[in-house]
């Protein structure tokens, strides 16, 4: 048995969601959206991995002034799901593949479609600016699949590197997760999450 938590990295909502399906549905093991070094970062109160990849930067960026609106750190919400795991001594796995798998991806795409991110990103996050989104809230499924649908049309191997290849990743783990455990409580990002549920099934 499997349930998944589709989160937003900066929202207290999220935090809130993970500590009340953690009481109600009891697991035996938390799986995370997260790598060592990533948690090991994150434990340390620091914002992520210290890169030198633009791109991750950008998105480092990004998550850091969107965070201030909301007034919680990126990646809160991850620790709170491996804390509350320790304290009740319930297993932790940590199921994204590593950031520097992910980096060397992101280094085959073309530097036109990075040029492209960036331009996009500069005048409003996707589009979001366009539409009614409130960052402090964790955005709704039609929303998600949205902007997931603009964001593979437009930035394909952007896509394919940070969203594709790492639900894949994830999915797999999530399965051995569940020959060895009876509840598995699945904590990603909202943008993964869709994804994930399609592979799985």
């Amino acid at each position: 048995m499997r349930k998944i938590i589709g989160t937003s990295h900066i929202s207290k909502d999220s935090v809130v969601a993970i500590r009340k399906e953690f009481e109600s549905f009891d697991p035996d093991v938390v799986a995370v959206e997260l790598d060592k070094d990533r948690l090991r970062s994150l434990k340390a109160y620091e914002s992520g991995v210290t890169v030198r990849n633009p791109f991750a930067l950008l998105i480092s960026f990004l998550q850091n002034y969107l965070s201030k609106k909301t007034g919680i750190s990126p990646g809160t919400e991850m620790l709170t799901a491996v804390e509350l795991a320790e304290e009740k001594g319930v297993d932790v796995a940590l199921i994204d593949q590593h950031i520097t798998k992910t980096l060397e991806s992101i280094k085959k795409v073309s530097k036109v479609e990075k040029f492209k991110v960036l331009a996009h990103s500069l005048m409003g996050v996707f589009g979001i600016n366009s539409v009614d989104f409130d960052v402090t809230k964790v955005p709704g499924e039609e929303f998600i699949k949205k902007i997931l649908f603009r964001f593979k049309i437009i930035f394909p191997g952007i896509y394919k590197a940070l969203i594709d290849d790492r639900n894949y990743e994830m999915a797999h783990k999530i399965v051995e997760l569940e020959q060895r455990y009876e509840k598995v409580l699945v904590v990603v990002g909202a943008g993964h999450k869709p994804g994930i549920e399609e592979i799985l099934e």
